[in-house]
């Protein structure tokens, strides 16, 4: 793969971003795969196509002798945002965007660039719960959508952001 970089839940945890250890390694490309599950020494892989414009905010790093690709801090938020069930879902991001420390103009500009209305709906919701400041644009548009589509769909509408919050709001702004 030419284009990929080390991303998702695989990415938090290496930033320290999650006590969850993912048993996968989760890859983003823009290279179809025929085998997105592969398996190398015993590891298992998630490779998770993407689109070309989706693929920004990269940098390298040195993991023993080996230099990789993976997302930056900023842009592993916005993918979990993006694909929540490759991250644990949205109580993950909310855990990470609560106890660290961001570069919110950066998480904005990913947020918009990214081409996903649902990641600035989720992100301006999670950030004015967690009192962050994070200057998002307004949305125009009717439809609802999950703020963690990885679970149930029941929970109560937020008219501000469009979402249905179907996580216990309570236990989001209380987390460790």
């Amino acid at each position: 793969m030419e284009k990929y970089a080390i991303a998702y839940w695989s990415a938090l945890n290496y930033y320290g971003l999650t006590e969850q250890v993912p048993n996968t390694i989760f890859i983003q490309t823009n290279t179809r795969k025929f085998n997105n599950n592969p398996e190398v020494f015993g590891i298992p892989y998630k490779i998770i196509k993407i689109k070309d414009t989706k693929i920004f905010g990269i940098r390298k790093e040195w993991i023993e002798e080996t230099q990789i690709n993976i997302t930056d801090k900023e842009k592993t938020i916005i993918d979990c945002l993006d694909l929540p069930q490759y991250a644990g879902g949205v109580t993950e991001v909310a855990k990470a965007l609560k106890n660290n420390t961001f570069n919110n103009k950066k998480l904005a500009t990913y947020a918009q660039r990214i081409g996903n209305s649902g990641v600035i709906r989720r992100l301006g919701y999670l950030s004015e719960l967690l009192n962050l400041k994070i200057n998002l644009p307004e949305l125009n548009t009717r439809n609802y959508l999950l703020l963690d589509p990885t679970m149930p769909g029941k929970g109560i509408n937020n008219a501000k952001w469009r979402l249905i919050i179907n996580l216990d709001e309570k236990m989001l702004g209380e987390l460790e």
